[in-house]
């Protein structure tokens, strides 16, 4: 059952690679009922490694992501789907 007082999302000390390098650090960031959120930057900034973090595409080599209250570290990109989160690539 969700924890309706948590978060609809709560990333906390994220770290990732991409290409083998260090694209993300220590990332932390909350979302709440009414928020919304806007990933900016340049190119290779992190955008995209930080959206394969959320729904488990690539590796997340630290940190937590969870979705309504619920840690989502190894459960599979369709079951994440499932809680509400979406993934809209441009140009669709």
């Amino acid at each position: 059952m969700p924890d309706d007082t948590a978060p609809l999302l709560a990333l906390s000390g994220v770290s990732a690679h991409h290409g083998g390098l260090e694209a993300l650090r220590d990332i932390a960031l909350e979302l709440r009922a009414g928020e919304a959120v806007a990933l900016l930057g340049r190119n290779g900034a992190g955008k995209t490694t930080l959206a394969e973090a959320l729904f488990n595409l690539g590796p997340r080599l630290a940190g937590s992501v969870r979705v309504m209250g619920r840690e989502v570290a190894g459960w599979p990109t369709h079951r994440i789907a499932r809680l509400g989160l979406a993934l809209v690539p441009q140009g669709r």
